[in-house]
């Protein structure tokens, strides 16, 4: 299920723009690519968190800073024991 997002995100260069979360998905994915096997997600996995983090970003009262997300994503894989998976997903970020 995929929440609907009302909140704006603030991009590096500061412009506000819609929350997409096929964003997120495909950072995960991309990092996914990166790590063997074990330590992949499987799509429901890497869903389940967008998702969640969807629904943190629609309960902000306010916009939210790209980076924040980022940061939440990376303290989901983390929380997941996806620590290789979350070291991807920093070096992607960057």
């Amino acid at each position: 299920m995929e929440t609907l997002v009302k909140n704006k995100v603030i991009k590096r260069n500061g412009e506000e723009v819609t929350f997409d979360l096929s964003k997120i998905v495909n950072a995960i994915n991309a990092a996914n690519k990166e790590v063997d096997n074990i330590y992949k997600m499987n799509k429901y996995q890497v869903h389940a968190i967008a998702d969640d983090i969807a629904q943190q970003v629609q309960r902000m009262s306010h916009a939210v800073h790209v980076e924040d997300i980022q940061d939440m994503v990376e303290t989901r894989l983390m929380a997941a024991g996806k620590y290789e998976l979350a070291k991807a997903y920093i070096i992607y970020r960057y």
